[in-house]
């Protein structure tokens, strides 16, 4: 795993959307080519009747993957600042606390949840990932979880999402129609992106 000399903090807001948006274009293309013919794969989405946008959302016979890329420099890693006993988990990133990041994906698994209610197929298993696609991680790191949200980085993703799940196969078109009809793709001409 490569680390980018890019800092996400001292850059001005548009060199950030763009550095975010080339670390979306980066993993839709790995998502693409490694998942082919094995799963869907949907990128750049955004939820009917909103601003607000989903970098990917993935469905597999493993379940609906719903994905934030993010290109941040520096170590990931999964600290305690609470006790022994009153445990404080949060997300660091370059030693910057990222747990934020957590809770603002919390409304995306709510929309796909809401699509897939009509179709009879809710109990599809939902996932959450934060995936940082050119950060630092220990030599024997392993992916984690908070709060039921991944962090992760692009293979081992992959790695996950292909693993055997509970999806029907014969429910794959049913899933990705409702999740493509709740979210479709962004009209490149609004370039500006919401994600609050």
């Amino acid at each position: 795993m490569a680390t980018t000399q890019l800092s996400s903090t001292g850059l001005s807001e548009a060199t950030r959307s763009t550095v975010a948006l080339a670390a979306e274009r980066r993993l839709a293309a790995q998502l693409r080519s490694d998942l082919a013919g094995r799963a869907r794969v949907y990128s750049d989405r955004v939820l009917v009747g909103t601003s607000r946008t989903i970098d990917h959302v993935v469905v597999a016979t493993s379940g609906v993957w719903i994905i934030d890329a993010k290109d941040y420099s520096g170590l990931v890693e999964m600290r305690n600042v609470g006790g022994p006993v009153h445990r404080d988990l949060r997300l660091y990133v370059g030693g910057v606390d990222r747990t934020k990041l957590i809770g603002a994906m919390q409304w995306q698994h709510d929309a796909v949840v809401d699509a897939l209610e009509p179709t009879g197929l809710e109990a599809t298993p939902v996932n959450r990932v934060l995936c940082f696609v050119n950060s630092d991680w220990a030599l024997r790191a392993k992916p984690f979880q908070l709060d039921d949200v991944w962090v992760i980085w692009a293979q081992k993703l992959i790695d996950l999402i292909l693993e055997p799940g509970s999806v029907d196969p014969a429910d794959i078109d049913t899933i990705a129609a409702a999740v493509a009809a709740k979210m479709p793709a962004v009209e490149r001409s609004n370039e500006r992106r919401n994600r609050s």
